[in-house]
């Protein structure tokens, strides 16, 4: 009798087994969601170098130090006092020196090289110039609207914002990346609201086990999808957020339900924009925006090599510009599919030398920094 019931426990636990697997594979073809291929790659133990923000979401823990690792890259990784991946800085520039600040995402932070080869620092690294890296992973404008009064009070000469495809879903969804955060909604009047407060703590940042066994469940899809599921019957209003949407390739080709979606994403993210150049302007610094090309734009599968020369968020980001009179740096024409990690979504070092000649260039043309701070490369 006993062995009677072994043998059918251990079919019930093969069944279900097989059944989880099924499910998995069904799910994986029912999301269809290749702007997230990447976002979802293992992440090392990058979670480390964060702490919980009840404004942001998230943010750098002042003080981290370590090391951070993937398949193809390792190296050292410290958090400054003021939670910005780089070297200790004063609150203000010393004399002589050109002080421009970098808001974005984990192109920005630098996932995929140490400090030293990041455009940022590369940049940073011109006589008279100095750089200042205020990136976090996962980031978007509206962290960036949140936190831009502490970047003034860094006196920066000017702030680039490096805007990723990424960010037009990371406005308007408030769970990203296994994380809770604000996002942005119209307001119906021509504006913009900023929702999803209380931001609820996952109670996983800094804990490696813990963060580690987030990134197996991150892989997924079954986990992801009942994760959202749960979200939805917890919060009294369902889901949060830009309803359905996912990225902003998606939708450009499909029926005007979806395009729709489209095109409120886009405006969400030139308001932001718009509400970050306001409070700059009173402060009396320019405002411009770098773009931070992904593997979509060269290859539609979002995998390693060049296909195609996808310009349709250089377009959007082209239209936000020139609504607001800031400068576009568009650096999509200037990368290419190989300028990335084979596994990883990230620019390697050859990419991060490109966006810091682009970006050097630039400072030089506009007339912040003199020719002799011209890039060589």
């Amino acid at each position: 009798m006993i062995k009677s019931f072994l043998q059918k426990a251990g079919l019930i636990v093969i069944s279900i087994a097989i059944a989880v697997g099924i499910g998995e594979a069904a799910s994986r073809l029912l999301e269809q969601d290749p702007g997230q291929n990447y976002s979802v790659a293992p992440t090392g133990n990058q979670y480390e170098f964060y702490q919980f923000d009840k404004l942001l979401g998230w943010k750098n823990s002042p003080g981290a130090h370590g090391i951070f690792q993937r398949d193809e890259f390792r190296y050292e990784i410290s958090i400054n006092r003021y939670g910005m991946r780089q070297k200790e800085v004063d609150m203000k520039p010393g004399p002589d020196v050109f002080r421009v600040a970098f808001l974005g995402d984990s192109f920005v932070w630098g996932i995929g090289v140490p400090d030293e080869q990041r455009f940022t620092d590369i940049v940073g690294a011109r006589p008279g110039v100095e750089a200042l890296n205020f990136g976090v992973s996962g980031y978007s404008p509206v962290q960036y609207y949140l936190m831009i009064d502490k970047v003034i009070a860094f006196h920066p000469q000017l702030v680039v914002i490096a805007s990723c495809s990424n960010d037009f879903a990371d406005n308007v969804l408030y769970r990203r990346y296994g994380y809770y955060k604000p996002y942005a909604v119209l307001d119906g009047e021509g504006g913009i609201a900023i929702k999803g407060y209380p931001i609820r703590n996952v109670n996983r940042f800094g804990a490696r086990d813990n963060a580690l066994k987030h990134d197996w469940l991150e892989h997924s899809h079954l986990y992801r999808m009942a994760t959202n599921y749960l979200d939805q019957k917890r919060s009294s209003s369902g889901q949060r957020g830009l309803v359905g949407f996912k990225t902003i390739y998606q939708y450009s080709a499909l029926d005007e339900q979806y395009r729709r979606l489209r095109d409120i994403s886009i405006t969400v993210n030139t308001r932001l924009m718009e509400k970050i150049k306001q409070r700059l302007d009173k402060a009396g610094i320019p405002l411009a925006i770098i773009t931070a090309p992904t593997k979509f734009e060269y290859n539609p599968s979002g995998q390693y090599g060049n296909f195609i020369r996808d310009n349709q968020v250089a377009e959007i980001l082209a239209n936000t510009a020139a609504d607001l009179g800031i400068d576009l740096i568009n650096t999509i024409p200037l990368l290419d599919g190989y300028d990335f990690w084979v596994r990883d979504g990230h620019w390697n070092p050859h990419g991060h030398e490109k966006m810091a000649a682009a970006m050097v260039d630039y400072l030089v043309n506009a007339g912040y920094i003199s020719g002799n701070n011209r890039s060589s490369q």
